[in-house]
């Protein structure tokens, strides 16, 4: 293990990662000052830093971040707003979320984005959708557990999300105690799974992608639980 010294945050705050696609890394928390949020571009090899001070007060320990390699633009999101930096002119877009959704300071676990530019947020009061629209803006909905619907939300408190690697509509999601659950943004359905097909609990915390064997037409899915590891070929 090495550490690698970053400047421009304070200390008692946590830091929120996600990958570049150069082999950099995007880092999201507090600034040194203590009054703002604010984004860094850290290259491990060289051990250049950019800094760059956030316009919206994102609450940063209730974040989750995300790194869009195609448009070079980095996400964040909150309970209050949607962040994106675009890398290449250095310009930050703030989109503040409809009061009306009601997301309660719900914390943010983790944010994706489906290949029709949709950005998709796991809170603990369901799955937000932002829906890019042709003037540049979003509108948003809260996708909730319908006990009248078995294709819903298993559960509203989820974990992660991951794009499926084959299928750039789908998404997997993970919850907090009702196992894993297929998502198809086409049609709107979600396939469950839990300990009832192999799962070893029911509480998801994270979803990775294995590459593909040469020969096969799917990736098998690593889970991880809170009584351990399992894999799943969907």
């Amino acid at each position: 293990m090495r550490p690698f010294p970053v400047s421009g945050f304070a200390s008692e705050e946590p830091i929120k990662a996600t990958n570049g696609d150069d082999g950099s890394v995007w880092l999201f928390g507090l600034a040194q000052s203590g009054a703002e949020a604010a984004l860094s571009r850290f290259d491990p090899i060289s051990g250049q830093q950019a800094f760059f001070r956030c316009p919206a007060p994102l609450h940063v320990s209730s974040v989750a971040v995300y790194f869009d390699a195609v448009q070079q633009a980095f996400w964040a999101s909150d309970w209050r707003y949607l962040l994106r930096f675009n890398a290449r002119s250095h310009e930050f877009n703030i989109f503040r979320y409809d009061t009306s959704l009601a997301l309660s300071r719900a914390p943010a676990y983790a944010l994706a984005q489906t290949t029709d530019g949709s950005l998709w947020v796991a809170t603990e009061v369901g799955l937000l959708w932002a829906k890019p629209q042709p003037n540049g803006q979003f509108t948003f909905q809260l996708l909730k557990n319908d006990p009248q619907n078995r294709n819903s939300l298993p559960s509203n408190q989820l974990k992660c999300l991951l794009q499926d690697p084959s299928d750039g509509m789908v998404l997997w999601v993970g919850t907090a105690g009702s196992g894993l659950c297929r998502f198809d943004t086409r049609t709107g359905a979600f396939r469950h799974y839990n300990t009832q097909n192999g799962l070893p609990d029911d509480v998801v915390y994270g979803i990775l992608a294995e590459n593909a064997q040469e020969g096969q037409s799917g990736s098998n899915l690593w889970i991880s639980t809170n009584k351990g590891l399992a894999r799943f070929n969907p």
